[in-house]
């Protein structure tokens, strides 16, 4: 697999909040197949995904997630197709949490 990490951040609540990404960069002529999500838990719980939102062709496109991450490493098959400018993370909880976000495709 070919991996592009997107974004790196600390969660500082437990509110909810939406993460815009760009992924202009890395989408140019290259379609990607999935996010990755790692997580170090922080306190007690970890973040909650609701929806990752794609933009494409000047609409958003809701993958509707509805998940409690565990610690470590998740694979979302959520697919971000080639001219894809940017990407939204909806999430709640997980106060504290250390969060990474990659994209991730087959090697060709």
């Amino acid at each position: 697999w070919e991996c592009a990490p997107v974004a790196a951040f600390v969660k500082p609540s437990y509110k909810a909040e939406a993460k815009k990404i760009p992924v202009g960069h890395l989408t140019a002529g290259k379609a990607w197949s999935r996010l990755v999500v790692v997580q170090h838990i922080g306190e007690q719980h970890g973040v909650i995904v609701n929806t990752i939102k794609v933009r494409q062709g000047g609409k958003w496109i809701p993958y509707a997630q509805g998940v409690r991450l565990a610690e470590g490493r998740t694979e979302l098959g959520v697919p971000v197709p080639a001219g894809t400018p940017e990407i939204v993370i909806s999430l709640h909880h997980g106060r504290g949490a250390n969060v990474a976000v990659s994209l991730e495709r087959p090697l060709q």
